[in-house]
Protein backbone atom coordinates (compact mmCIF):
# COMPACT_ATOMS: atom_id res chain seq x y z
CA UNK A 1 0.00 0.00 0.00
CA UNK A 2 1.25 3.53 -0.51
CA UNK A 3 2.54 5.41 2.28
CA UNK A 4 0.71 7.56 4.67
CA UNK A 5 0.57 10.72 5.45
CA UNK A 6 4.29 12.39 6.87
CA UNK A 7 3.80 13.08 10.55
CA UNK A 8 5.58 15.86 11.52
CA UNK A 9 8.76 16.07 13.53
CA UNK A 10 8.77 16.51 17.16
CA UNK A 11 9.19 20.31 18.62
CA UNK A 12 12.56 21.25 19.21
CA UNK A 13 14.29 19.57 22.50
CA UNK A 14 16.00 23.20 23.14
CA UNK A 15 16.39 25.77 20.98
CA UNK A 16 18.30 27.63 22.88
CA UNK A 17 21.39 25.81 25.26
CA UNK A 18 24.40 24.68 24.27
CA UNK A 19 24.73 21.32 25.69
CA UNK A 20 23.74 17.21 24.74
CA UNK A 21 19.83 16.46 25.12
CA UNK A 22 18.46 13.11 24.66
CA UNK A 23 17.41 11.73 21.48
CA UNK A 24 13.69 11.89 21.25
CA UNK A 25 11.68 8.85 20.42
CA UNK A 26 10.56 8.44 16.82
CA UNK A 27 7.06 9.21 15.55
CA UNK A 28 5.18 5.77 15.14
CA UNK A 29 5.41 3.83 12.23
CA UNK A 30 9.32 4.26 11.90
CA UNK A 31 12.31 2.00 13.12
CA UNK A 32 15.42 3.52 13.56
CA UNK A 33 18.15 1.75 11.06
CA UNK A 34 21.02 4.14 11.87
CA UNK A 35 21.99 6.41 14.86
CA UNK A 36 24.76 7.88 16.90
CA UNK A 37 24.33 9.68 20.03
CA UNK A 38 28.30 10.60 19.87
CA UNK A 39 28.27 8.83 23.53
CA UNK A 40 32.22 7.54 23.48
CA UNK A 41 35.27 9.92 23.31
CA UNK A 42 36.21 9.45 19.70
CA UNK A 43 34.47 9.25 16.45
CA UNK A 44 33.01 5.24 15.81
CA UNK A 45 34.66 4.35 12.72
CA UNK A 46 32.07 1.51 12.12
CA UNK A 47 29.52 4.39 11.41
CA UNK A 48 31.44 7.21 10.13
CA UNK A 49 34.49 7.52 7.73
CA UNK A 50 36.62 10.80 8.02
CA UNK A 51 38.31 12.32 5.38
CA UNK A 52 41.74 13.62 5.47
CA UNK A 53 43.48 15.78 2.30
CA UNK A 54 40.99 17.36 -0.04
CA UNK A 55 38.36 14.71 0.25
CA UNK A 56 39.32 12.77 -3.01
CA UNK A 57 38.19 10.79 -4.04
CA UNK A 58 34.80 10.86 -2.52
CA UNK A 59 34.11 14.38 -3.10
CA UNK A 60 36.77 16.74 -4.35
CA UNK A 61 34.60 19.80 -3.91
CA UNK A 62 37.42 21.40 -0.97
CA UNK A 63 39.28 22.31 -4.42
CA UNK A 64 36.23 25.00 -5.62
CA UNK A 65 37.21 27.90 -3.45
CA UNK A 66 38.05 26.35 -0.42
CA UNK A 67 40.82 27.35 1.41
CA UNK A 68 40.95 24.57 3.86
CA UNK A 69 42.02 20.60 3.91
CA UNK A 70 40.71 17.78 6.16
CA UNK A 71 42.53 16.54 8.97
CA UNK A 72 41.41 13.15 11.61
CA UNK A 73 42.54 15.75 14.18
CA UNK A 74 39.30 18.13 13.51
CA UNK A 75 37.01 15.51 14.40
CA UNK A 76 36.33 15.38 18.07
CA UNK A 77 33.38 13.79 20.52
CA UNK A 78 33.21 15.60 23.74
CA UNK A 79 30.83 15.54 26.17
CA UNK A 80 27.95 14.06 24.27
CA UNK A 81 28.52 16.18 21.02
CA UNK A 82 30.44 15.69 18.00
CA UNK A 83 32.47 18.67 16.98
CA UNK A 84 34.40 19.84 13.62
CA UNK A 85 36.55 22.44 14.17
CA UNK A 86 38.42 24.45 11.14
CA UNK A 87 41.38 26.40 12.66
CA UNK A 88 43.70 28.76 10.88
CA UNK A 89 47.22 27.78 10.30
CA UNK A 90 48.68 30.50 12.18
CA UNK A 91 50.74 33.21 10.02
CA UNK A 92 48.70 31.80 7.14
CA UNK A 93 45.24 32.03 4.97
CA UNK A 94 44.86 28.45 5.23
CA UNK A 95 43.10 26.55 7.46
CA UNK A 96 42.85 23.06 8.82
CA UNK A 97 38.83 21.72 9.16
CA UNK A 98 36.87 18.37 9.17
CA UNK A 99 34.60 16.40 7.29
CA UNK A 100 32.50 12.63 8.38
CA UNK A 101 30.25 10.72 5.64
CA UNK A 102 28.88 7.55 5.96
CA UNK A 103 30.05 7.35 2.24
CA UNK A 104 31.48 3.32 3.09
CA UNK A 105 30.01 2.73 6.66
CA UNK A 106 26.08 3.22 5.29
CA UNK A 107 24.58 4.21 2.31
CA UNK A 108 20.88 4.10 2.29
CA UNK A 109 17.34 4.67 -0.07
CA UNK A 110 14.71 5.81 1.32
CA UNK A 111 13.75 7.63 5.09
CA UNK A 112 13.86 10.06 7.14
CA UNK A 113 16.91 12.02 8.66
CA UNK A 114 16.76 13.57 11.80
CA UNK A 115 19.49 15.69 13.95
CA UNK A 116 20.23 18.39 16.56
CA UNK A 117 22.51 20.38 15.48
CA UNK A 118 24.42 23.88 15.78
CA UNK A 119 26.88 26.02 13.30
CA UNK A 120 29.11 28.61 15.00
CA UNK A 121 28.31 31.96 12.73
CA UNK A 122 30.54 34.49 11.11
CA UNK A 123 32.15 35.47 7.46
CA UNK A 124 33.79 32.49 6.81
CA UNK A 125 32.18 28.44 6.77
CA UNK A 126 30.54 27.08 4.72
CA UNK A 127 29.10 24.13 6.69
CA UNK A 128 26.59 22.14 6.94
CA UNK A 129 24.52 18.19 6.70
CA UNK A 130 23.87 17.42 3.19
CA UNK A 131 23.05 13.64 1.72
CA UNK A 132 24.69 12.66 -1.59
CA UNK A 133 24.06 10.58 -4.04
CA UNK A 134 26.70 7.29 -4.01
CA UNK A 135 27.03 6.07 -7.00
CA UNK A 136 26.15 9.04 -9.36
CA UNK A 137 24.08 6.48 -11.51
CA UNK A 138 22.37 9.53 -13.37
CA UNK A 139 25.78 11.36 -13.99
CA UNK A 140 28.02 14.23 -11.98
CA UNK A 141 26.66 16.56 -9.69
CA UNK A 142 24.61 18.03 -9.80
CA UNK A 143 22.24 15.39 -12.19
CA UNK A 144 22.20 12.55 -10.05
CA UNK A 145 20.97 14.74 -7.02
CA UNK A 146 22.04 16.24 -3.25
CA UNK A 147 19.70 17.22 -0.36
CA UNK A 148 21.25 20.40 1.79
CA UNK A 149 19.24 19.19 4.91
CA UNK A 150 21.68 22.63 6.38
CA UNK A 151 23.91 24.94 4.91
CA UNK A 152 25.08 27.92 6.18
CA UNK A 153 26.94 30.43 4.42
CA UNK A 154 27.28 33.99 5.44
CA UNK A 155 26.71 35.58 2.32
CA UNK A 156 22.91 34.53 2.65
CA UNK A 157 22.35 37.18 5.21
CA UNK A 158 19.69 39.20 4.37
CA UNK A 159 18.96 42.89 6.03
CA UNK A 160 21.23 41.44 8.89
CA UNK A 161 19.38 38.63 9.87
CA UNK A 162 20.99 35.08 9.13
CA UNK A 163 20.05 32.71 6.52
CA UNK A 164 20.28 28.82 5.99
CA UNK A 165 20.03 27.26 2.71
CA UNK A 166 17.63 23.83 2.63
CA UNK A 167 17.14 22.61 -0.84
CA UNK A 168 17.26 20.08 -3.18
CA UNK A 169 19.82 19.67 -6.23
CA UNK A 170 19.19 17.74 -9.34
CA UNK A 171 18.80 18.51 -13.28
CA UNK A 172 16.45 21.77 -11.36
CA UNK A 173 17.70 24.03 -8.21
CA UNK A 174 14.90 23.93 -5.76
CA UNK A 175 15.48 25.89 -2.60
CA UNK A 176 14.12 27.96 0.61
CA UNK A 177 16.31 30.22 2.42
CA UNK A 178 15.06 30.57 5.94
CA UNK A 179 15.11 33.22 8.46
CA UNK A 180 17.52 31.18 10.90
CA UNK A 181 19.07 33.24 13.28
CA UNK A 182 19.57 30.68 15.80
CA UNK A 183 21.61 28.76 13.74
CA UNK A 184 24.46 28.68 16.03
CA UNK A 185 22.65 27.05 18.83
CA UNK A 186 21.20 23.17 18.97
CA UNK A 187 18.37 22.85 16.99
CA UNK A 188 16.48 19.87 15.24
CA UNK A 189 16.24 19.38 11.50
CA UNK A 190 14.67 16.63 9.55
CA UNK A 191 14.30 14.99 5.65
CA UNK A 192 11.46 12.66 4.97
CA UNK A 193 12.06 10.85 1.87
CA UNK A 194 9.34 8.78 0.10
CA UNK A 195 9.58 7.09 -2.82
CA UNK A 196 7.57 9.99 -4.90
CA UNK A 197 7.88 12.99 -2.31
CA UNK A 198 10.92 14.75 -0.49
CA UNK A 199 10.42 17.33 2.76
CA UNK A 200 12.43 19.21 4.81
CA UNK A 201 11.85 20.39 8.49
CA UNK A 202 13.07 22.99 10.97
CA UNK A 203 12.07 21.62 14.11
CA UNK A 204 8.11 20.92 13.46
CA UNK A 205 7.91 23.63 10.66
CA UNK A 206 7.96 22.72 6.85
CA UNK A 207 10.47 24.52 5.02
CA UNK A 208 10.26 22.78 1.74
CA UNK A 209 8.67 19.65 -0.40
CA UNK A 210 8.99 18.64 -3.74
CA UNK A 211 6.93 15.86 -5.58
CA UNK A 212 8.01 12.93 -7.73
CA UNK A 213 6.42 14.72 -10.99
CA UNK A 214 4.41 11.55 -13.16
CA UNK A 215 5.81 9.90 -15.73
CA UNK A 216 9.35 11.62 -14.73
CA UNK A 217 12.59 10.60 -15.42
CA UNK A 218 15.81 11.27 -13.75
CA UNK A 219 16.47 14.80 -14.52
CA UNK A 220 13.10 15.52 -12.30
CA UNK A 221 13.83 12.54 -10.07
CA UNK A 222 16.88 11.28 -9.79
CA UNK A 223 16.09 10.21 -6.16
CA UNK A 224 15.67 6.43 -6.05
CA UNK A 225 19.28 5.21 -6.02
CA UNK A 226 21.35 5.16 -2.90
CA UNK A 227 22.84 8.67 -0.79
CA UNK A 228 24.88 9.20 1.78
CA UNK A 229 25.34 11.53 4.56
CA UNK A 230 28.07 14.18 5.05
CA UNK A 231 28.52 16.53 7.24
CA UNK A 232 31.30 19.44 6.69
CA UNK A 233 33.05 22.12 7.71
CA UNK A 234 34.82 24.33 4.95
CA UNK A 235 36.44 27.58 4.81
CA UNK A 236 36.20 30.73 2.76
CA UNK A 237 33.96 29.82 0.20
CA UNK A 238 34.21 31.77 -3.64
CA UNK A 239 30.91 33.40 -2.93
CA UNK A 240 31.00 34.06 0.41
CA UNK A 241 32.83 36.57 2.79
CA UNK A 242 36.02 35.85 4.00
CA UNK A 243 37.38 35.65 7.12
CA UNK A 244 38.42 38.44 9.48
CA UNK A 245 42.06 38.77 10.24
CA UNK A 246 41.31 37.98 14.11
CA UNK A 247 39.70 34.94 13.97
CA UNK A 248 41.26 31.73 14.23
CA UNK A 249 38.73 29.18 14.73
CA UNK A 250 35.31 28.16 13.87
CA UNK A 251 33.28 25.11 14.70
CA UNK A 252 30.00 22.72 13.77
CA UNK A 253 28.30 20.89 16.56
CA UNK A 254 26.16 17.84 16.07
CA UNK A 255 24.69 16.31 19.35
CA UNK A 256 22.64 13.47 17.94
CA UNK A 257 21.26 12.08 14.45
CA UNK A 258 19.69 9.16 13.31
CA UNK A 259 18.40 7.52 9.98
CA UNK A 260 14.63 5.39 10.35
CA UNK A 261 12.62 4.02 8.07
CA UNK A 262 8.95 3.21 7.79
CA UNK A 263 8.05 -0.06 8.91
Amino acid sequence: PPPGPNPPPPPPSSDNDYSSTPMPPLPPGWTSVFEDEFSGSVIDRNKWGVLVGDGCPEDCTVRDGFTNDYTEDSVSVVNGIMRLTATRIPGTDRWHSGRISTYNTFPFRYGRVDFRARIETGDGPFAGLNIMARNNVYGEWPLSGEINMLKYNAAWKQNGITRTSHAFHFAQFIENRFQNPDVDKFREYSLVWDEDVLILYAGSLELLRYHKPQGSGYWQWPFDQLFYLYITLNIDWNQGPKVPPHVNRYVLEVDWIRISQRH
